[in-house]
């Protein structure tokens, strides 16, 4: 028994260091290799994602991306707070491109001088889904082109972003109606 214990502990350890990086922190997915910046923009639903403080009651969820100059975007983001019926709530925010040539990683703020990195681990080759993370690997957002995604493909999703080490233990799927903003 004792011998099982000592190997149980060992094989959780040895995963637990193959998640971390050689300075201790935790290794993060990779981004993209390239993103193309016009077939990004538009409308995105948030699917699912780790809630945070604006959006941890939200229905009908979605972000708008337009460009604004070569490195910069604007956003916005809609959201009803705890029903479908709830009133729309709109929050604008901005992004510059800190890695432009993959066009993958952007620093995102709604509120000045507040920002967050916004990491695409994701995207499908037709731009129809994507997953994005933070720096520290510690949120992550399911975005899609349409509101609902078929069961079987929410699973897959969930299996990928649980693959690049997020723990989907704490992602919360967005509810949508059919009728958007």
């Amino acid at each position: 028994m004792k011998k099982f214990l000592l190997g149980s502990l060992l094989l959780k350890l040895a995963l637990l260091a193959g998640c971390m990086t050689p300075g201790g922190e935790k290794s993060l997915p990779q981004t993209v290799d390239q993103v193309d910046l016009e077939s990004y923009m538009g409308r995105w639903y948030l699917i699912a994602g780790t809630p945070t403080m604006r959006d941890r009651r939200s229905h009908d969820a979605l972000f708008d991306y337009f460009p604004r100059r070569a490195d910069r975007i604007d956003i916005q983001f809609y959201m009803r707070e705890d029903s479908h019926e709830g009133e729309w709530l709109m929050f604008r925010g901005s992004a510059v491109v800190a890695d432009t040539q993959s066009n993958a990683e952007w620093e995102v703020s709604y509120t000045w001088p507040l920002a967050s990195t916004y990491r695409i681990v994701y995207v499908e080759s037709d731009y129809s889904v994507a997953v994005v993370g933070d720096a520290q690997g510690r949120s992550v957002q399911l975005l899609a082109r349409q509101p609902h995604l078929p069961r079987e493909r929410f699973s897959d999703m969930m299996l990928l972003i649980q693959s690049m080490g997020y723990d989907i233990s704490k992602i919360r799927r967005i509810p949508h109606q059919a009728e958007t903003r």
